[in-house]
């Protein structure tokens, strides 16, 4: 009985196996010859906007573990892409420090907790933006024999993204942020499938002089990606810098329509830096943003979901579904009343999409000027957009109901055809109220203008709607029940 309790009392220390080894320095040398050749096909910069990592892994024995410094990771972007062009973007982080413990044979979990410190440098050193955060707990989990990180986990506070040298407030920032992945090596040197999960609470983005553009109370995210290497995260960080400055450039100037565009292709870049493939769900909580010349000035929603897959992003025959959901939206309440919208979704698929031109094009101009030949790119592939679902419902009753199929062609008259329908429901009702108050009783003759553009429709729970059939591409190039809707509006007008 004696020994049996020597042998139980003596189990911890087995499993601890060898956690509890001292560290050798022959064990130092296997494990910094490791963790180099994992990274070794990072070391050369590559292709544009690949990272790399500058310096060299350093390993000592520490007790129990290793003391572990890593080299500094690194990356630079060229204009368009193009081998031998000019840098556009610089981007480096200092070298971390971790401790290394052994888990199993060949497998050592290394845990930082250096805060972060990485600038992006653009048009030449002329303009930095600084990331950092005020602590960070963060564990890789390195698998020698496999030659990948296998695993990471992180807890960051206090993260913030600042105008390098100026002293100015944060562009953006974040209370804390989780975050996790795991993955396994997808057959390329440097490059894994992974599972990214996230959430950030008190997320923010201001302007130039401090004030709130937009926030979140908590963001959370989940990405599958596939064949995913390190020059995503470089093309993601410079993405995230256009997307501030066309924030503060709208702020400039509301009326322009230029920054709404620039930011919807820099999104679309950002997709693209994932790799071939990608499965991501989004969901914004308590968001909030200010909207030069609404009502209010200012806009929000309870929730907001957004979900997209894709695949084919390296190829010009790609397909890809997005699904958006909105509830409790909040904006034109002062506007429009109940009769604002409240709830929305839209749910779109597409097919036959030329993602790899697409993404050139906007490489090379990502100004409005671009849109024809994007268009003129979707027309050659045949594109088709199936629209799934487009709801919205306001609090007063009202309702749109919208699907369809649009299919680009480069053989049709005015490069697209398609058809949709659409019913609306409760336009009497709405009319009745805009023109009820003197800041909209401009728009209720609008209204019924749209009303008689419809087939009236008597619905199961009472109550009428109005059916509208829509057909893209004859002569005019929409048409709906039959009409031109262009010339019953102008009608409308007083």
């Amino acid at each position: 009985m004696r020994r049996l309790a020597v042998l139980l009392g003596a189990a911890p220390l087995w499993l601890a196996g060898p956690a509890l080894a001292q560290a050798t320095a022959e064990g130092a040398a296997a494990l910094q010859a490791g963790l180099a050749a994992i990274t070794a096909p990072l070391q050369a910069a590559g292709r544009d906007g690949d990272a790399r990592w500058e310096g060299s892994w350093e390993v000592e024995p520490d007790g129990a573990g290793y003391r572990v410094t890593w080299p500094a990771v690194a990356g630079t972007l060229t204009k368009g892409g193009a081998a031998g062009a000019p840098a556009i973007a610089h981007f480096r982080c200092k070298p971390d420090r971790s401790v290394a413990t052994p888990v199993s044979e060949g497998v050592y979990r290394l845990h930082s907790a250096s805060p972060w410190d990485c600038v992006l440098e653009m048009e030449g050193g002329r303009r930095a933006f600084r990331f950092t955060s005020r602590t960070r707990s963060e564990d890789n989990l390195v698998d020698l024999t496999q030659g990948a990180f296998t695993e990471t986990s992180a807890t960051v506070e206090g993260m913030t993204i600042a105008a390098a040298g100026d002293g100015t407030a944060p562009l953006a920032s974040s209370s804390r942020m989780e975050m996790s992945s795991r993955g396994k090596p997808s057959g390329r040197p440097g490059r894994r499938d992974l599972v990214v999960r996230s959430t950030t609470e008190g997320m923010r983005v201001a302007g130039p002089d401090g004030t709130e553009r937009f926030a979140a109370s908590r963001v959370e995210s989940e990405r599958h990606l596939f064949d995913y290497g390190h020059d995503g995260e470089v093309r993601r960080y410079l993405d995230l810098t256009r997307m501030i400055d066309l924030v503060e450039e709208q702020q400039r100037d509301p009326a322009s329509p230029k920054a709404p565009t620039q930011m919807l292709f820099s999104f679309a870049q950002m997709v693209g830096s994932y790799g071939d493939r990608i499965r991501s769900s989004t969901t914004y909580t308590g968001y909030r943003a200010s909207v030069p010349g609404a009502p209010g000035g200012s806009f929000g929603v309870e929730t907001l979901k957004v979900d997209i897959d894709a695949e084919g992003i390296g190829g010009d025959s790609g397909r890809g579904r997005v699904v958006v959901t909105i509830s409790g939206l909040a904006g034109w309440a002062p506007f429009l009343g109940d009769w604002a919208p409240r709830d929305v979704t839209l749910s779109v698929a597409a097919t036959g999409v030329p993602f790899r031109s697409l993404l050139q094009a906007i490489d090379s101009d990502s100004t409005p000027a671009v849109l024809p030949r994007l268009a003129g790119l979707l027309g050659q592939a045949g594109s088709r957009l199936e629209i799934e679902a487009a709801q919205l419902r306001t609090a007063a009753g009202g309702a749109l109901d919208l699907h369809g199929s649009v299919r680009a062609d480069a053989a049709a008259a005015h490069g697209v055809d398609g058809r949709a329908m659409l019913r609306l429901t409760g336009l009497a009702p709405l009319a009745a109220f805009l023109r009820s108050r003197p800041q909209t009783a401009a728009l209720a003759d609008r209204v019924d203008a749209v009303e008689a553009l419809g087939r009236a429709v008597d619905l199961d729970a009472g109550g009428m709607a109005r059916d509208y059939e829509i057909v893209l591409g004859g002569d005019p190039v929409l048409r709906v029940n039959g009409v031109d809707p262009a010339s019953v509006l102008r009608a409308s007008q007083p």
